[in-house]
């Protein structure tokens, strides 16, 4: 409320009143049949976020890489790593000089409640891929994968 006079919230845009054309945030779902969504986001600052970024077709990357064609463009890829192909898998595997890896543990996590990683324990045991990627923040092992995805359900579920 303190800020809202600095901002114009409309539909698809929040815009800085003082320069509604040059700074604003747009949010944009990535769909593989119109990866077009994200092509020509062009700018002096350009700030792009993918949240659950190992599902994310890799149309959608292919598309906004296009955008980052200036100096001081931020990519942010946020997710578990919970297959083993993709472009999320090759900004720390094949790509990883030009990226930044951050990764977190919710062993470690403030954010985390205390009884998270024993349910998952409790569930999946400390050697499967679900403890790797929901609790280590660990890419899974090869084992357990279908086609490069971990299953999200079993044949008798």
């Amino acid at each position: 409320e303190k800020f809202a006079r600095f901002f114009d919230v409309q539909s698809s845009y929040v815009r800085m009143v003082s320069s509604p054309e040059t700074w604003f945030a747009r949010a944009r779902t990535g769909r593989k049949e119109r990866p077009e969504a994200f092509a020509g986001i062009h700018a002096k600052h350009v700030f792009l976020v993918a949240d659950e970024a190992s599902a994310v077709h890799d149309e959608i990357y292919r598309t906004a890489e296009g955008s980052l064609t200036n100096q001081d463009t931020l990519v942010i890829l946020i997710s578990n790593p919970t297959r083993l192909e993709g472009y999320f898998y090759e900004t720390h595997f094949g790509d990883q000089k030009n990226w930044q890896r951050l990764q977190f543990s919710s062993l470690d996590s403030p954010l985390v409640e205390p009884g998270f990683p024993e349910r998952i324990k409790a569930k999946f045991g400390e050697d499967s891929n679900e403890w790797k990627f929901m609790v280590l923040g660990e890419f899974p092992s090869a084992s357990g994968m279908v086609d490069g995805w971990l299953p999200l359900f079993s044949e008798d579920a």
